[in-house]
């Protein structure tokens, strides 16, 4: 079968296995978002689906990323346009076929009668809202106060200890994606250029050899087998172990290294260029 192929029949698996709906219960903590939907829980929203077919996608050898906006939204006859609100935001997959581009693809799965409709009418939602925003917004100063109690008492060392036990707790996928972003991140300041967030790792590997930092043979070599790497173990079948995500983390600082070496190479070749003209 093509990749094509592929992406239809999984579209079609989640739009029959899984119900639509904006009230699903939360993932539980500790579990892959996209596995929990898939396997147990079959019910979330549009966010859950196109993150769904965008792993699943990936696992198939199809580069995959979520894309987010807004539907069309409401007609205004008046001024002639269309008028997106809150509740027209929307989550989709998009999948990359070589030679055509990138594809979105939208799950029209069945909705569940949650009577969202009627909860929108009658404004209800801008109260929860309200009330939400209220909470979090009260959490929030509570955390900065006792944070800045705990460090004057117990010293900064400590609570900084406390932080980083806290984000030891993270699953092993999700220490090598922060791993990676921040590869991510320090690779856009070396290029001198912007390499957003939703790119995927094979698009960051292009956008650096465009910005010229993948020159020598042995660079695109490294770049190659991290990126490869990365793949292989953020959505392999086995969690990568503790060991991995530290040598992952020891090659993308010594391959940032790399990076930065070509960039000055990159300007003693200019500067001589310059002088020898």
């Amino acid at each position: 079968s093509t990749p094509y192929d592929k992406a239809e029949a999984l579209r079609s698996f989640l739009s029959t296995t899984c119900v639509y709906t904006t009230r699903a219960p939360a993932i539980p903590y500790g579990e892959d978002a996209a596995v929990y939907f898939v396997e147990t829980g079959r019910r979330g929203a549009c966010t859950l689906f196109a993150t769904s077919m965008a792993v699943m996608s990936r696992l198939a050898g199809i580069p995959a990323r979520v894309a987010t906006g807004f539907q069309t939204g409401e007609y205004n006859a008046e001024t002639g346009e269309f008028v997106p609100l809150q509740r027209d935001a929307h989550a989709w997959a998009e999948l990359y076929f070589p030679g055509t581009g990138w594809v979105p693809f939208d799950i029209a799965a069945e909705e569940e009668d949650q009577g969202i409709l009627e909860f929108l009418r009658e404004g209800r939602w801008r109260r929860e809202l309200r009330d939400v925003l209220t909470l979090v917004g009260n959490i929030a100063m509570v955390a900065l106060i006792v944070g800045a109690l705990l460090s004057a008492v117990l010293g900064p060392g400590v609570v900084l200890r406390w932080v980083r036990g806290r984000a030891r707790r993270r699953t092993p996928r999700e220490r090598l994606g922060l791993a990676y972003e921040r590869f991510r991140r320090k690779a856009a300041r070396v290029a001198g250029t912007r390499l957003e967030r939703w790119r995927t790792p094979d698009e960051l590997r292009l956008a650096l050899a465009d910005a010229g930092l993948v020159r020598s043979e042995r660079t695109r070599e490294r770049l190659d087998n991290f990126t490869r790497t990365f793949y292989d173990q953020r959505y392999g079948r086995s969690e990568p172990t503790d060991e991995e995500i530290a040598r992952a983390g020891a090659e993308a600082k010594s391959l940032l290294g790399e990076l930065r070496r070509e960039v000055r190479r990159s300007r003693r070749r200019r500067r001589n260029g310059v002088k020898s003209s």
